[in-house]
């Protein structure tokens, strides 16, 4: 950013024409503004770099929608736990600054005023997005390490957005209503965020608030009581169909919201309806509970009646037997890979493997010094669930 100096991280589409040239996809968020800026003091180009490969929580920081008064060199080395490590650039020198334990950086300019073709290609919505003309990129200088990685990403396929978006926006929501217990992006713009309200209105502040301040981030926003496990969409399901009136405030329609330009639902440019769902029970009015077998009958019923322990042993990793042991019940869930054998009360049949109950997208932070943004169970998540997860779909 030209005036303060700080730096954005963001993830662009680069759509390469030739060696000497290529066309970078630019939303209308920070990355933009930075662009009006340079443009405003009558340059003609803008330095950038694009990092491919790095840290995970680099990466993870990169996808994070930050405020536009936060250096996110700075927020990258909080998720990171430790200052970022830079080096000055081929192009500037120390006048840009580039991360030094990249894998692969491509430096160049993106010219403020000339434009090419970028795309067709499958976005982050997974349908094929039509072309649009995008700033020109020029390199500068191309970067390695020594046997470099360079990290290829499908998108729509990936973790780092989703995480990086979801962690921020629970920080946010977080320090307004500290009631917020968890954020989750069950697909692209549509949030879950499980809430415990304590006024009636509250919710709808609340999610007024989720549309208002992430851009075009966010579509739509379900709401649900705290015992909803939003990461249990059979569970927010059945909070939709039992506690939602539709004739009713608990659902409403926001037109005219900005669109994300690769939102193939819009009929006008820029413009879309978003949608609020707000599943939490009503506040000071009474409402029936869920029915539930007695504590002291479940407790009798115990599986090595009715399993083997072999076949115990095969539902269960050790590894998430071990865990357990170290008294750690809260921590890990398990899920059914097989959605069949799972009922909307929660209960399921089938492979288990475990993952984090909840907190996978908690995260807060500090500003500028001692940044720290704490995201738990990202690393946990990418390094110990999501390979096991993917190895046991494969081998079903």
């Amino acid at each position: 950013e030209p005036e303060a100096g700080r730096y954005n991280c963001s993830w662009h589409r680069l759509h390469v024409h030739s060696p000497e040239h290529a066309s970078a996809r630019i939303n209308p968020r920070h990355l933009m503004e930075c662009m009006n800026r340079y443009r405003a003091k009558g340059a003609d180009k803008m330095p950038v770099a694009f990092v491919l490969g790095h840290h995970p929580a680099f990466e993870v920081a990169a996808g994070s929608n930050c405020a536009w008064g936060v250096d996110e060199y700075d927020f990258a080395g909080g998720l990171m736990d430790s200052p970022l490590r830079v080096t000055e650039s081929e192009t500037l020198g120390a006048d840009f600054l580039i991360p030094a334990d990249a894998e692969i950086i491509v430096e160049g300019l993106i010219d403020l005023h000339k434009k090419e073709f970028c795309g067709p290609w499958a976005d982050v919505m997974r349908y094929y997005s039509p072309q649009t003309l995008e700033p020109v990129f020029t390199p500068t200088a191309f970067l390695m390490r020594r046997n470099p990685i360079c990290i290829g990403n499908w998108t729509g396929h990936d973790s780092y957005g989703l995480l990086g978006a979801a962690s921020y926006i629970y920080s946010v929501l977080k320090e307004r209503y500290p009631r917020v217990l968890a954020v989750n992006q069950v697909c692209p713009y549509t949030y879950i965020i499980q809430f415990k309200p304590r006024v009636p209105g509250e919710s709808t502040r609340l999610a007024a608030m989720a549309l208002g301040s992430f851009a075009d981030r966010i579509k739509n926003v379900i709401l649900v009581d705290e015992d909803i496990d939003p990461f249990d969409l059979n569970l927010v399901l059945f909070s939709i169909s039992t506690r939602v009136d539709a004739d009713s405030g608990q659902v409403q329609i926001i037109r005219d919201l900005q669109a994300n330009r690769q939102d193939p639902s819009t009929e006008r440019a820029l413009r879309v309806g978003g949608l609020i769902i707000d599943s939490t029970k009503p506040v000071g009015k009474p409402f029936p509970e869920i029915g539930k077998p007695p504590d002291g009958s479940m407790a009798r019923i115990r599986l090595e009646d009715f399993v083997s322990t072999a076949e115990l042993g095969k539902m269960v990793p050790s590894s998430t037997r071990h865990s357990r042991a170290r008294g750690n019940p809260g921590l890990l869930r398990r899920i059914s890979l097989d959605t069949r054998c799972r009922g909307y009360d929660g209960t399921q049949a089938g492979l288990f493997v475990l993952i984090p109950k909840r907190g996978i997208f908690k995260g807060g932070h500090e500003d500028h010094e001692g940044v720290q943004l704490y995201a738990t169970g990202i690393l946990y998540y990418l390094s110990e669930v999501r390979s096991p997860l993917q190895r046991a779909q494969n081998d079903l």
